[in-house]
């Protein structure tokens, strides 16, 4: 598959997209020509708008984020832009009917970033992951709804988690491949699960069936995860030195992926442990910069693994 040759390379990936600029996938006056030009589209339409933070605000209240138009920009001619601004503006603007119950088989979740949806759930979603929840989503055909309200004939959020838990475990297997970021070093190895659909990082939520089913073996160290962006999710069993270069290499793998991929979830790493208590493993402070940050049972499992650290 295309993406792996991509993703498993033995650097690094990129730690990202073009810092300083809202729409990291774009450089700086290549977003500005994009934003003028969504907005100049808009104007066409009737609509006024204007662009905060990379995202799209209608004068009517509404809220619409851009990331993965800039995504597609990206790769994509400039002179094609207004033909590609045009058709994402028609699916957000002109969204389909989801009255009525849904077929329970359409009932399924994506993973998103609480503090980047611009309109909360209202029902008490589940969080997988610090800051993470999953949205309930209905699976049409051609295109993907979540649901800020629990859909027609679903009494609970647990009822509608359990049948999107149901309909995860019933669609076609992520392909899986596995990558030593220290080459002579297999207890360095991470597993990369990549979906052609919009469920690949939601796959989190039943991940100790999908290790099971591609004999992935989890120890007493837990293990780390990253969800970057709705097609991927990544896992390393902490089982040996190699957590060290494992953990460097999900890192920026998460991070470049978040910034530059459609579909974004999250940014950070994060770590699983055995009890299946979830800790973020990495923070971002103020000028952007990523650091590892070992607690509780990553603190624990890496002392483990690596022995005490030594005083300076």
């Amino acid at each position: 598959m295309g993406l792996f040759d991509r993703w498993q390379r033995p650097t690094p990936p990129p730690t990202g997209g073009h810092e300083g600029s809202v729409l990291p996938a774009l450089a700086p006056d290549a977003a500005d020509r994009l934003l003028a030009l969504t907005r100049s589209e808009l104007a066409s339409r009737g609509l006024e708008a204007t662009i905060d933070a990379g995202a799209l605000q209608l004068s009517g209240g509404q809220v619409f984020g851009l990331h993965n138009l800039s995504v597609v920009a990206a790769g994509t001619r400039e002179r094609r832009w207004p033909q590609v601004v045009a058709s994402h503006l028609d699916a957000l603007l002109n969204p389909p009917d989801t009255s009525g119950p849904p077929d329970p088989g359409q009932v399924l979740a994506q993973l998103r970033t609480r503090s980047e949806i611009p309109t909360q759930p209202a029902y008490p979603a589940q969080e997988p992951l610090p800051g993470v929840i999953a949205m309930i989503a209905l699976d049409f055909p051609d295109h993907v709804v979540e649901s800020v309200d629990l859909p027609d004939g679903i009494p609970d959020t647990a009822t509608a988690m359990t049948l999107a838990r149901s309909n995860l475990r019933e669609l076609p297997p992520p392909e899986h491949q596995s990558y030593c970021p220290e080459e002579d070093d297999p207890t360095s190895q991470v597993h990369l699960f990549v979906t052609d659909d919009f469920f690949g990082a939601a796959r989190l939520l039943v991940l100790d069936e999908l290790l099971e089913r591609a004999g992935v073996e989890v120890g007493p160290g837990g293990v780390l995860l990253c969800a970057p962006c709705r097609h991927v999710l990544v896992v390393h069993p902490l089982v040996g030195p190699g957590v060290l270069a494992a953990l460097r290499w999900m890192v920026a793998f998460a991070r470049g992926e978040h910034e530059t991929q459609p579909g974004p979830v999250s940014p950070h790493v994060f770590h699983r442990a055995a009890d299946g208590q979830v800790v973020q493993a990495t923070q971002v402070d103020e000028a952007g910069h990523i650091s590892v940050v070992a607690e509780d049972g990553l603190a624990d499992a890496l002392t483990e693994i690596l022995g005490e650290p030594e005083d300076d």
